[in-house]
């Protein structure tokens, strides 16, 4: 379930982020894409090495694995989301698409924490 919903995601970004807005996308240029999947890149490192260690010890797998996949929920609503605040902007760019697409790659990075640790499986 984790890599189908990270690949499916992972497929949808960089065709949605091309396409052009009046078609549901955010026209967005190859460059820009890759500068933003790069950011992705370090926000999940900085996820995987500063945060990730806590988040298992104090809450454990169950509960990360829980979060890790409920998190695409927000994932996946936010494309259409990011297209509408584009339509209504004024005036050039609205910063809100900024932080959109922001809190879109935290919430992938905070879903990689699902595949940091696997329970064991137990005999029997």
């Amino acid at each position: 379930m984790l890599a189908f919903l990270e690949v499916s995601a992972l497929a949808l970004i960089p065709l949605i982020w091309s396409t052009p807005v009046e078609f549901g996308g955010l026209d967005f240029r190859p460059a820009s894409i890759g500068s933003w999947m790069s950011v992705s890149g370090c926000m999940n490192g900085f996820f995987q090495f500063a945060i990730f260690p806590h988040v298992i010890g104090r809450y454990g797998l169950r509960p990360v694995l829980v979060v890790s996949i409920a998190v695409y929920t927000v994932i996946f609503a936010m494309f259409p989301l990011e297209n509408l605040v584009l339509r209504h902007a004024v005036g050039g760019p609205n910063p809100m698409i900024w932080l959109l697409i922001l809190l879109q790659l935290g919430l992938l990075s905070i879903h990689k924490m699902g595949f940091g640790k696997f329970p064991p499986i137990a005999d029997g």
